[in-house]
């Protein structure tokens, strides 16, 4: 995985608000809970990886549609009553109230484009007669539904409008809502700086209230922040999650579930400090305070236990940890949790130098990733497996031209699709919704910079695999123009 820059950041997510409660994920997609506090570490820093892009997909979201529901006279669940009344209803007032079920109900249906339809038309509505929080609400939702879709650019044009609409009637609890999903959205794409900035405005919001549960999912988002960057501030971490750790005696119900949370995430921090034996130890007290019926967080915390132990050469150990997390994980859906199951078995056999075997299971989590999206997991993958095809070429093991072709293009489309955050980001307007004072033209610059130079890498390889083609100079040519391009990237 390629190093970030743009202030340079890292990723994570979460939201908040009342009456917003915490629920868990049920659904990608599934919109009005679709806000997860995943972390993704530098992996040239040999940093976790498995844990944490299973953390990306599993651990919470933070505030259900109700932030976003408008007050609704009761009205039928059938879609074809909904839209028979939409038809003849002529109070503007009302229609809001059936465009908003009717997105409510083709949600529930997984129908997310017809959600996501009805959600544009409650907007176009709400703006039409001037109701503010509708339409910043409307603009909210289609935002969670782009993010769940993976396209950022449109989740953060829509997040930014919804902040336009809140702040003309001065509703800062629902801003704050909007700008913990847009440090979200920079957790997810690797950009844990800047992340940073906007976890900070909503921790502001919320110190001045006496929400216990927003205010722990501020600072726990802040740890996360802290120990993912560049240049981990661990001190700083700690102190965030010692105050997340204080303020669930607070909780009830949900106690057993941010205990979960937290102690996973010190885990990890302990785990990039290389404090093994300390990491260890958060990550059982974590699965402490999982149930039997809760799968997911089970497999996290198998798959954390068994990447310190591969860390420390204790492979066997290692493999039993793992295979727990991959039993789990088969039994439940998401096929990037299982991507990066993946990426830690290929590490596995690639540490005891059985590249064969471990990439036999980086192709698997590369055939299992999306690759229209800007995806660490995949990236992950790429980088492991070019670390492998060295390998088995240095022993005299056939690796295909189109294997490397293969690998290159997907790397160079995910500098296009990085590149294409960065140009079409509105940060203008980032700026001003976090009401900074600083200037960020020239981060993106350096982002801009950066990932162009990657692109520029990729492309250049692949035009040299076509003139190598071209000539009919088969593998042993190619290897040779591989092994010299590998040395100018450093690969």
């Amino acid at each position: 995985m390629k190093q970030k820059t743009m202030a340079r950041c890292d990723r994570q997510f979460n939201e908040i608000i009342k009456p917003c409660k915490v629920l868990a994920i049920m659904n990608l997609y599934s919109v009005s809970e679709n806000f997860y506090l995943g972390v993704h570490l530098n992996n040239h820093l040999n940093m976790k990886y498995v844990f944490t892009t299973i953390v990306t997909i599993l651990l919470f979201a933070t505030c259900s549609s109700e932030v976003a529901k408008p007050s609704n006279p009761p009205l039928p669940e059938s879609i074809e009553q909904l839209k028979a009344l939409l038809a003849n209803e002529p109070n503007d007032v009302t229609k809001l109230s059936i465009y908003y079920a009717l997105y409510k109900a083709y949600n529930n249906a997984s129908d997310i484009k017809a959600a996501y339809d009805y959600l544009a038309l409650q907007r176009q509505l709400a703006i039409k007669i001037g109701d503010n929080l509708t339409a910043g609400k409307s603009c909210y939702n289609m935002g969670l539904i782009k993010k769940g879709e993976l396209d950022y650019i449109k989740a953060i044009e829509l997040y930014l409008e919804a902040i336009g609409h809140l702040e003309k009637i001065k509703d800062t609890p629902r801003i704050a809502v909007v700008l913990d999903n847009i440090g979200s959205v920079f957790v997810e794409t690797g950009n844990y700086e800047y992340a940073k900035k906007f976890y900070q405005r909503t921790a502001s919001i919320h110190n001045t209230t006496e929400d216990a549960e927003n205010q722990l999912i501020a600072n726990l988002n802040l740890g996360i922040c802290h120990f993912a960057m560049s240049k981990p501030n661990y001190d700083s971490a700690k102190l965030y999650f010692e105050s997340a750790l204080s303020l669930t005696d607070a909780l009830t119900d949900r106690k057993p579930y941010y205990l979960n949370r937290i102690y996973n995430q010190i885990g990890s921090m302990y785990y990039r400090a290389k404090h093994y034996p300390e990491a260890v130890d958060h990550y059982l007290k974590s699965l402490r305070c999982t149930g039997a019926t809760h799968g997911e967080q089970q497999a996290i915390g198998y798959a954390n236990i068994g990447e310190v132990y591969m860390e420390q050469g204790l492979y066997e150990e290692a493999g039993k940890w793992l295979n727990k997390a991959m039993t789990l994980s088969n039994e439940m859906e998401g096929s990037q949790r299982i991507a990066g199951l993946l990426n830690i078995f290929g590490r596995l056999y690639q540490q005891q130098g059985d590249h064969k075997k471990g990439v036999q299971y980086l192709e698997q989590a590369i055939e299992a990733a999306d690759k229209d999206v800007i995806n660490e997991h995949l990236q992950e993958s790429l980088r492991l497996i070019r670390q492998s095809y060295t390998a088995l070429r240095k022993a005299d093991m056939p690796v295909s031209i189109e294997q490397y072709e293969n690998i290159l293009l997907l790397d160079a489309r995910q500098d296009l699709l990085e590149e294409e955050l960065v140009d079409k980001t509105n940060y203008k307007a980032l700026q001003a919704a976090l009401g900074l004072s600083v200037e960020l033209d020239y981060e993106k610059k350096q982002k801009k910079a950066e990932t162009l130079l990657n692109s520029l890498y990729s492309y250049t390889v692949i035009t040299l695999f076509t003139l190598v083609i071209a000539a009919g100079v088969i593998l042993f040519i190619a290897g040779r123009k591989i092994y010299r391009i590998r040395q100018v990237l450093k690969w």
